[in-house]
């Protein structure tokens, strides 16, 4: 089985698709839901005829297009220059739940060592390493299903490096 990469994890509200519609190619892609999802499909002609109603969003979606694609090239930096513990401790800092965001103790639901490992594009045998040793330094505390960021300002240290 080769490996694979989890490039975009999508939050509540976000646009899904529009790559490949404004491309005008087919976009093959797999994604999994991490809890109850409503996925809102859109025919392509509607979008077309609601941009030509409202031209103003034109640049909005040309923007959202254009962030995306940021974010894809920052990823791939990342890949290529940033250690692994800096970049698990942005990947984690990026997955706390929206529900936990603002709590005494940001957590991560549901997603796995090998999700992790797929995310930051590291070995599922460093994903382990790096966990247990934010575990212990306290930094985190796992569980079951999931991870508990016990210093959040630790792990956004060593995030900025």
């Amino acid at each position: 089985m080769g490996q694979q990469m989890i490039y975009r994890v999508k939050h509540p509200g976000e646009l899904f698709g529009h790559v490949g519609f404004f491309s005008c190619q087919s976009h093959i892609c797999h994604a999994q839901s991490m809890g109850d999802t409503v996925v809102s499909f859109v025919p392509g002609v509607n979008v077309l005829n609601f941009l030509k109603e409202y031209p103003s969003l034109n640049l909005l979606m040309l923007k959202t297009v254009s962030l995306e694609i940021q974010n894809l090239y920052r990823k791939l930096k990342d890949a290529l220059h940033k250690p692994a513990k800096v970049r698990l401790a942005d990947t984690l800092i990026k997955s706390v739940s929206f529900r936990s965001k603002d709590s005494p103790t940001p957590t991560i639901y549901g997603l796995k060592r090998t999700e992790l490992a797929d995310i930051t594009g590291l070995a599922l045998e460093t994903v382990v390493r790096t966990l247990a040793s934010f575990e212990k330094k306290k930094i985190i505390m796992r569980e079951a299903k999931a991870i508990k960021i016990l210093d959040i300002n630790a792990l956004k240290k060593i995030a900025r490096h």
